[in-house]
């Protein structure tokens, strides 16, 4: 994740980032771990208040940014074109994507650099150097109440809700609109993290509802992860390239803790949405 954690000082968070930690592996106390991260996790990193796209001069804009923001001069010329490369389709020109096309590019890109390219590779560290389960889902359900723009889909943090059950229940802490998806997609996640707080196992036996669902660990070969929803099933992760895209190797290296990356989140937001503002009203005159 582009979160990360101070280390090394006395205003530390961690005494060493977590791949050293992970490295020392007499020290490592195993316990069974769960990572995820939503469909659309990065769509709040994309300014797109109109609802009609991106542009191209906008695509680039921000892309550069995200680069420039996090990641240090030496690394940038390549890494911009290994993105590019992964994301933008072979042998199309950009003239004929359209806005609404290049918002969804710009989603998936967001999604995979702030969450799930770093919280796979962290989940690979884990697995690798832990003897417990290791296990990793996708949350692919749009809550029926989400206040947010259709084009946000499965949005950040739109798991939490379910995770403690809220759209079932207890009162006088439920949801008070919710629907019959809502409540089952909630009972199967509560129903996961208690077998797995119980056991250190998601799914200890396959489940009932549906019928013989088995959460695997992400040590698997291949890696399969659980695609969470009202038809929840199991699929080969299948963000190998954005890992290495992101982070330069899919099993060892991430960004250091160090000179850009420890750029706010917040001044990020407020950048983009202000800055894509002045490239809008540039580009219409």
């Amino acid at each position: 994740m582009i979160f990360i954690p101070v280390t090394g000082d006395s205003f530390r968070v961690l005494p060493e980032t977590p791949e050293q930690l992970l490295a020392k592996t007499a020290e490592l106390v195993h316990i069974p771990t769960i990572f995820g991260y939503t469909t659309d996790d990065g769509t709040w990193m994309v300014p797109d208040s109109e609802d009609d796209g991106v542009s191209y001069a906008e695509f680039n804009f921000i892309l550069n940014y995200f680069i420039e923001i996090y990641f240090p001069p030496s690394q940038r010329v390549e890494l911009l074109k290994r993105v590019k490369n992964l994301y933008l389709p072979s042998g199309i020109s950009q003239s004929s994507l359209s806005r609404v096309e290049l918002r969804t590019i710009l989603i998936n890109m967001a999604t995979d650099f702030s969450m799930a390219a770093y919280i796979a590779k962290q989940a690979m560290l884990f697995s690798k150097a832990s003897t417990t389960g290791t296990y990793v889902f996708q949350f692919d359900y749009r809550p029926s109440y989400s206040a947010a723009p259709l084009w946000y889909g499965v949005g950040h943090t739109d798991e939490k809700g379910f995770v403690l059950g809220l759209p079932a229940g207890p009162y006088p802490f439920a949801y008070p609109n919710t629907t019959a998806e809502d409540r089952y997609v909630a009972d199967l996640m509560t129903t996961l993290w208690s077998n797995f707080a119980k056991t250190g196992d998601p799914t200890p036996q396959p489940l009932n509802w549906p019928a013989g669902l088995r959460w695997p660990s992400f040590s698997d070969d291949p890696r399969r992860i659980l695609v969470i929803g009202v038809e929840p099933e199991v699929r080969n992760f299948d963000k190998e390239q954005a890992v290495v895209a992101w982070t330069g190797n899919s099993t060892t290296s991430m960004p250091d803790s160090g000179g850009s990356v420890k750029a706010h989140l917040g001044v990020l937001w407020f950048a983009l949405f202000f800055t894509c503002g002045i490239v809008r009203k540039v580009s219409i005159l």
